[in-house]
């Protein structure tokens, strides 16, 4: 998983979240950030991604 997927489950795990909880509020915020899931980003390779696809990841949005 990404690192700042995980950072997130962590720091809501110490705030008392349960690890269901955690992770749940953590990938809605990956994917709202990035959007894509930290699964589907953990599956798929940077290889294997388009341009379009790791500049929307870098940057959160489409390329005008």
């Amino acid at each position: 998983m990404p690192a700042e997927y995980e950072a997130c489950v962590r720091s809501e795990m110490k705030s008392g979240k349960s690890k269901q909880d955690a992770q749940r509020i953590c990938a809605i915020s990956f994917i709202k950030r990035h959007g894509v899931s930290p699964q589907k980003l953990d599956r798929k390779s940077v290889y294997e991604m388009t341009e379009q696809e790791i500049y929307e990841l870098i940057y959160g949005k489409n390329r005008s």
